[in-house]
Parts: structure tokens; C-alpha cells; sequence
């Protein structure tokens, strides 16, 4: 009766160890998917910040005409000056690299530009890209 006690108690014990690893590996899967998901939402705020930037040079021809000045250079995110780093309130490091377009017929006759702006995230010495945003930028100053 001993033996039979004993091995009851071990399959019991192994019971319950398998079910705490269940357990854990759930709540672990949740705070990885957690994670992912704030990354991906600092990400699409950076992105969004940046084209609603970029929109804003619509505002005035003189600050039109500064678009290359200002976003013409960040183009390479392998290369530290050639992007946009951005310290995100989690503490991931977010890059920004925008690709200008010339000037093309945009809507309606209406001439402007396109930017692309891609947001991408380093992991493992390699960038990921995280968000994609292309927008236009009016010349609602054109003769």
C-alpha cells in the first residue's frame, strides 16, 4: 500500500508540475505578444508624427522648397546620418528613413510630392521594418 501512496503522490506531483509550466508558458506568450504589440504601436505614433511633419511643408512655398533640405538626406538605414533615430517612451530604438519623390501631378492637376516614409526596428544587428507610410505633400502655392 506504500508503494501504491508513493507513486500516487509522484504522478500528482507531476500533475500539478505540468500544469504550472502550461501556466507559465501562457503567461509568458502574453507578455511577448504584450511587447510586440507596444513596439508596433510606438512604431506606427513615430510614423504618423513624422508624415504629419513632412504634411506640414504644404503650409507655405518657403517651406516647400526646404523639403530636400530638411528630409532629403535620410535615406540609408544602415548608415547612422542617413536616418532618423527615435528613443521610444519604452525604451526601443526606433529609425526613420524618408525617400522623396519629384515633384509629379499628384491629384487633379494638383502638383506635388510623395515621401515614403519607413520606420524600421534593429534586432540582432539587422533592421526590421516595423510600419510603411507614403504620403503627399501639395504645392498649393504652384502659378
Amino acid at each position: 500500500m506504500a508503494t501504491g501512496q508513493t507513486l500516487l503522490a509522484l504522478a500528482s506531483i507531476v500533475l500539478l508540475a505540468i500544469i504550472t509550466m502550461s501556466i507559465r508558458n501562457i503567461y509568458v506568450q502574453s507578455v511577448h505578444n504584450s511587447i510586440d504589440t507596444l513596439y508596433t504601436t510606438e512604431a506606427l505614433n513615430f510614423g504618423r508624427t513624422l508624415s504629419e511633419r513632412i504634411q506640414s511643408y504644404s503650409s507655405s512655398p518657403l517651406m516647400y522648397n526646404e523639403l530636400d533640405n530638411d528630409f532629403g538626406g535620410f535615406d540609408d538605414v544602415n548608415d547612422a546620418g542617413s536616418r532618423i533615430e527615435f528613443l521610444a517612451p519604452s525604451g526601443n530604438s526606433l529609425y526613420a528613413t524618408i525617400e522623396l519623390s519629384a515633384e509629379i501631378n499628384v491629384l487633379y492637376g494638383q502638383m506635388g510630392r510623395l515621401a515614403t516614409i519607413r520606420i524600421f526596428e534593429e534586432v540582432n544587428d539587422s533592421f526590421i521594418l516595423k510600419s510603411e507610410y507614403v504620403t503627399a505633400v501639395m504645392n498649393l502655392f504652384e502659378n
